[in-house]
């Protein structure tokens, strides 16, 4: 059963990416043939083993991962394709067979996913503004100047720590400065990222649902804002209508590779590592 639902797996992610690079969207259908499959298989199996924990197992992992990526979503942490990927991947990683098991298989890949979506987005970024080094650095030193104001207050609260820090010889005031400048800099460079190398112009006739606008537009006296979902379909019709332009739109990162990295973990841990997740236990 769990070589079937991690093949199963490996190529919903698979054909995700394929899908995130090339239109930067995870198509619906996709997200729902694997939910579905993942689903039918678990009925199947559970009727044949005559075991019904297959298929409860499988729906608290729906419930769960619906849950969990309703909040990732609202939070502005995933997109809707990444959300629903998230989704029907949650009805395949309860493969073992008791319950804390499987709570330790989806914290795992959680947290897998997170902290390797931040590697692979930060190496993502580094990519794209080599690529386009011109651009970044030139954006980049703009936002520098523009921001002066407040690296002088940074720089004003960093000494005073610093001096703090030495007449009161506790040195763990010195991650202050640190972290601020991190903080500042990471701000920048996250701001030039996108407005270098992550804009595009793109025809009205080439809009999709869910893209994200880089700025308001009025078009006859209607203002279409900015909102994390993207445009709707409505704004689309409307803007095909009555817009001739070009509109300028913001590309995420892809982030289906995140869901490989998360996805491989598990799969280490379960062949390699003997899949014993007691060990890990927290509960």
């Amino acid at each position: 059963m769990i070589e079937f639902l991690f093949i199963l797996a490996l190529i919903g992610i698979f054909v995700a990416i394929i899908q995130d690079f090339r239109f930067r969207e995870v198509a619906n259908w996709l997200n729902f043939s694997l939910l579905i499959s993942a689903l039918v298989f678990r009925i199947f199996y559970s009727v044949l083993s005559e075991n019904e924990m297959i298929l409860i197992f499988g729906l608290v992992g729906l419930a769960i991962s619906f849950v969990v990526g309703h909040l990732l979503y609202y939070g502005r942490l995933f997109a809707g394709g990444d959300a629903k990927l998230f989704i029907a991947l949650g009805v395949i990683l309860p493969f073992s067979n008791n319950f804390r098991d499987n709570n330790l298989i989806f914290l795992v890949f959680l947290i897998a996913l997170l902290f390797g979506g931040s590697i692979y987005s930060l190496i993502y970024s580094v990519i794209i503004s080599f690529r386009n080094w011109k651009s970044f650095s030139k954006t980049f030193t703009s936002l520098f100047k523009q921001n002066k104001t407040n690296l002088y207050s940074i720089v004003a609260f960093s000494i005073a720590f610093i001096f703090y820090s030495i007449f009161s010889q506790q040195f763990i005031f010195l991650i202050i400065p640190l972290f601020l400048s991190l903080l500042f800099f990471t701000y920048l460079y996250a701001k030039a990222v996108e407005k270098s190398c992550m804009l595009k112009e793109v025809e009205v006739k080439n809009l999709k649902i869910g893209d994200w606008l880089e700025k308001e537009i009025k078009v006859k006296n209607k203002i279409i804002k900015l909102h994390w979902e993207g445009l709707s379909e409505e704004e689309i019709v409307f803007l095909k209508k009555n817009c001739k332009e070009k509109i300028l739109i913001k590309d995420g990162v892809p982030f289906t590779p995140a869901f490989l990295i998360a996805f491989l973990v598990i799969i280490f841990i379960q062949f390699k590592l003997g899949g014993n997740w007691g060990l890990w236990g927290f509960f």
